[in-house]
């Protein structure tokens, strides 16, 4: 994961404290920290494609956007919840994955 939505700088830094370069097509996940409502770090997260950045706002410094893909952004718990229901699915083999607004129901 990276921690950028736009970049004044050819590189960014991801959640070891790497740096990164940037790159037009990159697919990256990106956070910045955030909390829940009792203050347990719940980071938001989003996940799209690397892209120069528009020329308006070329002229605030940015260089690199990220264009955010269709699920948007969300709390890192919400991410972690839903791998752990993908585990669930995946190892009992008669559960279908369906959208988080409605149940999974047991395949006929």
């Amino acid at each position: 994961m990276i921690s950028f939505a736009s970049s004044h700088e050819d590189t960014s830094i991801d959640e070891t404290g790497r740096t990164v370069a940037l790159g037009v097509g990159m697919f990256v996940t990106a956070f910045d920290e955030g909390a829940d409502e009792h203050g347990t770090r719940d980071d938001v997260v989003a996940s799209g494609t690397v892209e120069r950045s528009p020329d308006w706002l070329l002229c605030a410094g940015s260089k690199w956007v990220l264009r955010i893909d269709r699920n948007g952004l969300c709390h890192q718990s919400i991410l972690e919840r839903a791998a752990r229901t993908v585990d669930r699915v995946t190892t009992a083999g008669d559960v279908e994955m369906v959208p988080p607004t409605t149940r999974a129901t047991n395949k006929p």
